[in-house]
């Protein structure tokens, strides 16, 4: 069993509906709101977590919840987990350390075999399922790429020179960020570019010429 108090507490929540481009004011005013409740917040592709002993969990998901649905939302799935009450040992499993670095690229989280829920992936090994992986969302996946991006190159997007910011698209390219819709537009927007420019650099880096073994 994991050793982690009792009083620490973990919840993730998803809103819908899933807007195109940067998260609607149903997702950000949730998020603002659990951010003011007092609780550690994390802002991540998939889901947002929010971390702390019951009452801080308790004043954050509520939180989170009145201002989203106050805002239009129309779905909030609220998952909250007891760290303590959850059999790890099944993340000491050889598959999860090697599959731990795809995860973190992919967005993912494992998932301990009791917790897994329809729309996880379960992982069998030897015929016993061991746990499983579970996607987050896709809201603000983009402009958390392009803020990690922009961080690997030394500085934010504001001090970025006009090659920096064609490398940080190829890089963007490479990462599968234009395969998210409206990533486009929103990219453009936290460039202070217009989307012509942001195809212009997409077009540039798809005619680069690819070096050969011999390179």
């Amino acid at each position: 069993m994991s050793g982690a108090a009792v009083s620490d507490l973990t919840a993730e929540f998803t809103i819908e509906p899933f807007d195109e481009g940067r998260p609607g004011p149903h997702v950000v005013k949730a998020i603002e709101a659990a951010e003011a409740s007092g609780a550690e917040v994390s802002v991540g592709p998939f889901a947002t977590k929010v971390e702390g002993n019951k009452d801080e969990i308790v004043r954050a998901v509520g939180a989170a919840l009145d201002a989203s649905l106050s805002e239009g939302a129309s779905h909030v799935t609220v998952t909250v987990i007891n760290p303590a009450a959850v059999d790890d040992s099944a993340f000491a499993h050889p598959v999860f350390a090697a599959l731990r670095p795809v995860l973190d690229v992919v967005g993912a989280d494992p998932i301990p075999p009791e917790l897994l829920s329809g729309t996880d992936v379960p992982i069998e090994w030897e015929g016993e399922v061991i746990g499983g992986i579970r996607l987050r969302s896709l809201e603000g996946a983009v402009s958390r790429m392009v803020s990690q991006i922009a961080g690997e190159l030394g500085g934010d997007l504001s001090t970025l020179s006009r090659e920096q910011k064609q490398q940080v698209v190829r890089l963007l390219n490479e990462r599968g960020a234009f395969l998210i819709r409206g990533a486009v537009e929103e990219v453009a927007d936290l460039m202070g570019v217009s989307r012509i420019t942001i195809y212009n650099y997409l077009n540039a880096t798809r005619r680069e010429p690819v070096a050969s073994v011999a390179d």
